[in-house]
């Protein structure tokens, strides 16, 4: 049975943490190998009895990223065949890591796994099942959205694009490619590690009948203007990592112009913002990370 080594990140998110944890200790089977790493950028305190929870303090918000960085470095995650990096407002069902298992015995060493992910709200529909990357509309398209589990056939099946809530990862394999890229901070890490990772050679595979439950929004709200800030920063930061050079001042513009016409009213009006407010969030973003790859919270620049 493979070895596993769950990376978790907190950021005053203690109850959603400690949730997480605990549903995967009470997935763990006699004599699994499974190991838990809390990564805390916030300074919340942590007190889990169990031997194979440990808990790595950062002393500051080093941003999603970095947390994954530091967490996949940590021996206790060297030790392991799988990283899984799992969003702490996420739970895994009580047989995921006896599906897993089969899953990476069935399918071999050369590839990386997400699970079939649910709402957490309505655990009959799905949020997340594979997807894949547009490359020059610099886009990740998620699979399955809305979709009820009554109406799909379950079956494991290569993928595109695993969602960043649960990315199960050969340790061995992420190490060739160097582990994640901390300029990102929040947002786009996920995109980033598929894309490598296919360039790579290994295979994306959903398995399907291992299942996580994701509290959509839980951890942060994605329309806030200071997610978005992040968002697209990373657009820019991901467009400018994988386009042609050629390409890419065609699509800064395409994409400076139909996010002041169209995206900011989108998301003003999902997020209930003022436009004005959510437009100069996104202009910022774009603009900034034309110059600068380094993504860092906007305004205070140390801290989110």
């Amino acid at each position: 049975m493979p070895s596993f080594c769950f990376v978790i990140v907190n950021y005053f998110g203690h109850d959603d943490t400690v949730a997480c944890v605990n549903s995967i200790l009470a997935a763990r089977a006699e004599r699994d190998q499974t190991r838990v790493l809390i990564v805390d950028n916030s300074g919340e305190q942590f007190d889990f009895c169990d031997t194979d929870v440990t808990v790595l303090q950062t002393g500051h918000n080093i941003g999603l990223s970095g947390a994954w960085y530091v967490g996949f470095y940590a021996e206790v995650t060297q030790s392991c065949d799988y990283v899984i990096f799992l969003n702490n407002d996420a739970t895994v069902a009580p047989d995921f890591i006896q599906q897993l298992s089969k899953g990476a015995e069935t399918w071999g060493p050369s590839c990386a796994f997400g699970p079939r992910i649910y709402y957490s709200q309505d655990r009959e529909r799905i949020w997340s099942r594979g997807g894949e990357i547009h490359r020059f509309g610099v886009k990740v398209v998620h699979y399955g959205e809305n979709a009820l589990a009554s109406d799909l056939v379950a079956g494991d099946f290569e993928t595109g694009h695993l969602s960043g809530c649960c990315l199960i990862l050969r340790v061995a394999h992420l190490n060739q490619l160097g582990g994640p890229d901390t300029n990102f901070f929040f947002r786009g890490e996920e995109w980033d590690l598929n894309y490598r990772i296919v360039q790579a050679g290994i295979k994306l595979v959903i398995l399907d009948r291992a299942h996580v439950y994701h509290d959509v929004n839980g951890s942060h709200d994605r329309f806030s203007p200071t997610m978005l800030y992040f968002t697209y920063r990373a657009k820019v930061l991901f467009a400018k990592k994988i386009l042609p050079v050629w390409y890419l001042p065609i699509w800064f513009v395409l994409a400076l112009v139909f996010t002041h016409l169209v995206t900011a009213r989108r998301f003003a009006k999902a997020g209930g913002r003022p436009l004005a407010l959510v437009r100069k969030s996104l202009m910022s973003a774009l603009f900034e990370g034309l110059n600068n790859d380094k993504i860092l919270p906007p305004q205070t620049k140390n801290g989110c």
